[in-house]
């Protein structure tokens, strides 16, 4: 009704209008390669709309009701409302062949070159909306290209054409509004108006996908059919999995006490915790627990979070024998769903994930597969400020979101995780929250619950804790089903503890030497390499700084030897694995004995779970015991060198007085007590008494930062943000062997690929490129990368990989000599500052430049 009065008043205008009909969304190429006027507004709308309701019916019942209000499919067409402007018309228009700038009546005073100014077709849709239309709806309508722009005109400014265009817009909403028959949503708060904006910028990119990208009408279309197929298509389709699974049935094995008490518990959407210590299985419980809560139609599929991205990827292995094992044989979408890259590869979502646009990558866009593993960075984008935040949103409602190794995040980061597990609560999605190390205030502080009726710190371990909206705080334990006894030794000479180590590798034991940096680590291998060679002791190195495939062969071998499957391999020798803290997270890797630099309590506790993993009788040889060598600092006083980069001093401190006299470490019943010592609040003196006022100061800025950055709709404006304050910003590295020459040249890859590129390849061919490519890039901290180049620099690699607008977020190209020496582009330095190079065995490294 509101609309109807709103167009009265707009009756008068210095401008003249056209019809609606002549309001086009797009331009199309016909059959002979002409550019032509495509769909009108109004049709593309209509699609975007029905995309919107086939979206929601895929949603099991209760979760539809709780997150999409009546009117969201309504709301989701009108989001292209804002491209009824002269200036959006009149470039359509420019676009034609033959036709005259500004020689149409209704666009003669219309300049496109303003659009930027007025925010683009998405701000006139915000304009169009503001004060016209219930709370949030401006705001949707207005992001639905990644944020909301905050330079709209008033709908009726002349730049927008004045009243007389107005008044076309609002007549589509009306349009719109019967068509559908649903009024405006009603949005409650910040949470569900993140999913309705979520919503209406997916069903945009479906409905602007391969099927309906040359249509010029709807007349003789089957819309509803191809509206299905699109959203097929597009990869949203609901699992259809095996009903009344036992967990043996899915895992081939009897759960274990507290993986039983865990599953048992969950009946319903909230907050659960396992406490539980490494190789209890928790991985498994919680897949059995969402597995549940999935065949009863109380969760929509699983996003299974962990802390980086190399130990999201061997998770992959995981997940896919349990899908094998969960989904039924006869569904047409098991491949599918059944492996991440197909979901990636084989969908279609429009122009925004397209190969080179920026939605085209496994990182963002799995989190709208129904299956999904990857780092927690991506869950947490949901919540900050930005472009596109929502969308990740939208993936993540009804979804079981599973946080793995919540221990091993800073303050920052787990205030962000804080607001993550809270808005996922608020949805009525299910989290499952998992580690083997954690303090009760941590816990109470993540599942929000901090009053001091419930908030209390437990003693049991395991522990399974369970926080929902009937039941506010309740624990259960078991026995734990293993008890071990694992001696601990300190030393401060690493020469000593290499002369240990080789001759323990010489009478046959596998070990494990995990650094805290990637620069120590490439050290510490060098230690051994050349000794391992002459005595045949194979050495090797694992961290983040090798390319994709390097890593994914390089894992594959060493957890083929470390691993459980590696039994008959064990009587053959002696090995040493060194690598960074993704060997303490994630993969299955069993070591004899263990050498870890000095770092917080918890992630030492989670590299000793990697000793003695599995029971391999008689494999191990006899001298062999459970042992961990703590690498210390010489100095009594808090130096730790690069270590005191990656972890609080004050927390480094602590952490040596508790483990500075313990010679025996009785797992897992000293775990909660040795994680509550260090980190349980004291009076300090001296030093001491410093490093604590800077981490209590460190921590008080982190949360202050971590509250600013938290999301609002449509507030953010560049595509990524940073999800842990301690890290330093990272981005993508392409390694070359020779300086790619033209528009379309071919590109000479680091494992001797010759890989051309096209200058029309077909979509599969793009699709191909861009696999390749992206298995070829290394991630590396911004500082230590090759310098920026411009967009015009990279306009050969833009069509396959995308190339940011900003530069912090660019992939950068850098050019590998015969010497391993990493140059520029152009016969530019690749550093100021740093010598780069990549070695076979050591990966990406660096050097500071002296003088």
């Amino acid at each position: 009704m509101y609309f109807r009065a709103r167009m009265k008043e707009s009756e008068i205008s210095s401008q003249s209008s056209p019809l609606l009909s002549d309001c086009k969304a797009k331009t199309i190429v016909n059959s002979a390669g002409t550019m032509e006027m495509g769909l009108d507004v109004e049709s593309h709308c209509k699609i975007v709309g029905r995309v919107a309701s086939e979206l929601m019916a895929r949603f099991p019942e209760s979760i539809r009701e709780l997150l999409f209000p009546p009117g969201s499919a309504y709301l989701a067409s009108i989001h292209d409302v804002g491209k009824i402007n002269p200036m959006f018309l009149e470039k359509l228009h420019r676009s034609l062949p033959l036709y005259t700038p500004n020689s149409l009546e209704c666009l003669r005073s219309a300049r496109p070159e303003l659009e930027e100014m007025t925010g683009w077709h998405a701000g006139v849709g915000q304009s169009t909306l503001c004060g016209i239309s219930p709370p949030y709806i401006d705001k949707i309508v207005g992001s639905h290209h990644g944020y909301s722009p905050t330079n709209a005109k008033d709908a009726d400014s002349e730049a927008l054409g004045g009243k007389a265009w107005q008044k076309i817009r609002v007549s589509l909403l009306l349009l719109l509004k019967e068509y559908f028959n649903e009024e405006l949503p009603l949005i409650s708060d910040d949470s569900f108006a993140a999913v309705l904006a979520g919503l209406t910028t997916v069903s945009d990119w479906i409905g602007s996908g391969s099927l309906f990208e040359n249509l010029r009408s709807l007349e003789n279309v089957d819309l509803q059919s191809m509206v299905k197929q699109a959203v097929d298509q597009a990869g949203f389709v609901r699992p259809q999995v095996c009903k009344g699974l036992s967990f043996q049935d899915i895992f081939t094995f009897e759960p274990y006490p507290i993986q039983e008490k865990f599953y048992t518990q969950i009946s319903d959407p909230g907050v659960y915790v396992l406490e539980a210590t490494m190789g209890e299985g928790k991985t498994e419980a919680a897949l059995y627990a969402a597995y549940s809560l999935i065949s009863q139609g109380k969760a929509t599929g699983i996003y299974f979070a962990l802390p980086t991205r190399i130990t999201s990827e061997r998770m992959h292995e995981r997940i896919a024998k349990f899908l094998d094992s969960i989904l039924e044989e006869d569904s047409k979408y098991k491949p599918l769903l059944l492996y991440a890259n197909s979901w990636l590869f084989e969908t279609d979502m429009g122009v925004d994930s397209k190969v080179g646009n920026s939605w085209f990558n496994s990182r963002k866009r799995g989190i709208l597969a129904p299956f999904a593993v990857g780092t927690i960075d991506q869950a947490l984008l949901a919540v900050l400020n930005v472009r596109h935040n929502f969308v990740r949103t939208f993936g993540l409602a009804g979804k079981v979101v599973i946080l793995d190794e919540v221990h091993s995040y800073d303050v920052y980061t787990g205030t962000v995780m804080d607001f993550l597990i809270q808005m996922l609560r608020d949805l009525g999605s299910t989290v499952i929250l998992l580690s083997a190390t954690l303090t009760g205030k941590r816990k109470n502080m993540m599942i929000g619950v901090l009053d001091a009726v419930h908030a209390r710190v437990q003693e049991d371990y395991p522990l399974v804790t369970v926080s929902t909206t009937k039941i506010p705080l309740e624990t259960y334990t078991t026995p734990s089903s293993t008890q071990r006894i694992v001696h601990v030794d300190r030393c401060s000479n690493d020469a000593e503890v290499a002369c240990i180590v080789r001759e323990k590798a010489l009478c046959g034991e596998q070990i494990l030497w995990i650094e805290n940096t990637v620069s120590d680590a490439q050290k510490s291998f060098q230690t051994f390499a050349a000794w391992g060679k002459q005595n045949e002791i194979e050495v090797g190195l694992l961290h983040s700084r090798f390319p994709a495939y390097v890593r994914a062969t390089l894992e594959a071998n060493w957890v083929s030897l470390y691993g459980k499957e590696g039994e008959e391999r064990r009587k053959i020798c002696g090995r040493i694995l060194i690598g960074t803290q993704v060997l303490e997270q994630s993969l299955d890797i069993d070591a004899d004995y263990l050498v870890t630099r000095l770092a917080p309590t918890d992630m030492i506790l989670q590299r000793i779970g990697r000793l003695w993993r599995h029971p391999f009788k008689d494999l191990r040889p006899v001298q062999a015991t459970p042992s961990v060598m703590i690498l210390v600092p010489q100095s009594l006083q808090p130096d730790f060198g690069l270590t005191g980069m990656v972890y609080a001093p004050y927390v480094l401190q602590r952490s040596r007085e508790v483990w500075s006299s313990l010679e025996d470490l009785c797992l897992p019943s000293m775990m909660r007590s040795l994680i509550e010592d260090t980190y349980k609040d004291r009076k300090e003196e001296g030093v001491l008494q410093t490093l604590k006022h800077e981490v209590e100061k460190q921590r008080e800025v982190l949360q202050r930062l971590a509250h600013l950055g938290i999301a609002k709709v449509g507030k953010g404006f560049s595509d990524d943000a940073n999800t842990r304050c301690s890290d330093l910003p990272s981005c993508d590295v392409l390694l070359l062997m020779v300086a790619p020459l033209g528009i379309c040249p071919t590109l000479s890859l680091m494992d001797g690929t010759q890989l051309e590129l096209k200058q029309t390849p077909s979509p599969q061919q793009k699709k191909e490129i861009a696999r390749c490519l992206m298995s070829h890039l290394i991630s590396v901290p911004a500082y230590l990368a090759p310098g920026v180049l411009s967009v015009a620099e990279l306009r050969w690699l833009s069509p396959f990989l995308y190339v940011s607008e900003y530069e912090e977020e660019r992939v950068r190209v850098g050019i590998l000599t015969m010497s391993g020496t990493i140059d520029g582009m152009g016969g530019r330095e690749a550093s100021l500052k740093y010598t780069l190079g990549y070695h076979p065995l050591l990966g990406y490294v660096s050097e500071k430049k002296k003088g």
